[in-house]
């Protein structure tokens, strides 16, 4: 007998088939059996005229911050548990703990109600190594760097993610990005950015530029804030979205 059965429910699989109605048995925490009729279960959620999905994934998320919303001070996570979304990836944009290991460490301790993913952030490397200088940075330290993504990596890190719009990652040319993405290739990391523009005139380059970086570091790329910013630019968004298409297929 299962611990726990929702019955009766539009069942939503993610796969991209039809709702169809069905039953959902748990059981250890897990989920046990999916079809029209999951067997008998100690308690039932009756969910006639509901949709039963797996949870959603938030793949940006600001949750390692330390305002009133980050997972170590909320860590029920209600905003986002209320909506449905039961992992998030967190670091974005460039912004994460400098110490991969210890945030991740503190947030098991603490406990959570996600699944939790986090980011290596340049912006926050780079002011480590550099602060807030406007300049390349020396041989010493890029490495600098680079040892930085690698020790989050080694630690749990998700890949590398990139606030180009912000500064200090405004200041990186795209060769000092690819150099630090490449750090991310050998453990199957991603790279995530926050575009370098948005508006009509340069949003397209910065575009191309996250793909790029992606092909040269040879890493899967997430592009954040895709959107065509300001009346300008209005008429680009078909366009950007259609060369999302054709990085896919190359």
């Amino acid at each position: 007998m299962h611990e726990l059965k929702i019955a009766g429910g539009w069942l939503v699989d993610g796969t991209g088939s039809p709702p169809r109605e069905g039953e959902v048995a748990i059981s250890g925490g897990r989920i046990a059996e999916v079809g029209d009729d999951a067997g008998p279960a100690r308690e039932v959620i009756e969910a006639a005229g509901l949709f039963v999905s797996p949870g959603f994934i938030d793949p940006h998320s600001h949750a390692c911050g330390e305002g009133m919303g980050s997972v170590l001070n909320a860590p029920t996570a209600p905003s986002a548990i209320l909506q449905g979304i039961t992992t998030v990836v967190t670091g974005m944009c460039g912004y994460a703990p400098i110490e991969v290991g210890a945030h991740l460490d503190a947030v098991a301790e603490r406990g959570t109600a996600l699944n939790y993913a986090l980011m290596v952030g340049h912006n926050t490397i780079r002011r480590h190594a550099m602060e807030l200088r406007a300049e390349a940075p020396t041989a010493a330290e890029l490495e600098a760097m680079r040892r930085l993504v690698r020790t989050g990596m080694e630690q749990g890190a998700l890949g590398l993610s990139s606030g180009l719009w912000y500064v200090p990652g405004a200041y990186a040319a795209t060769e000092e990005v690819i150099e630090l993405a490449r750090e991310v290739a050998p453990f199957g990391g991603l790279y995530a950015s926050h575009l370098r523009s948005e508006n009509a005139e340069t949003g397209p380059q910065a575009l191309e530029e996250a793909i790029d970086i992606g092909r040269e570091a040879g890493v899967a790329v997430q592009v954040a804030h895709l959107k065509a910013a300001e009346r300008p630019a209005w008429g680009q968004a078909a366009q950007r979205l259609e060369r999302l298409v054709r990085a896919q297929a190359e």
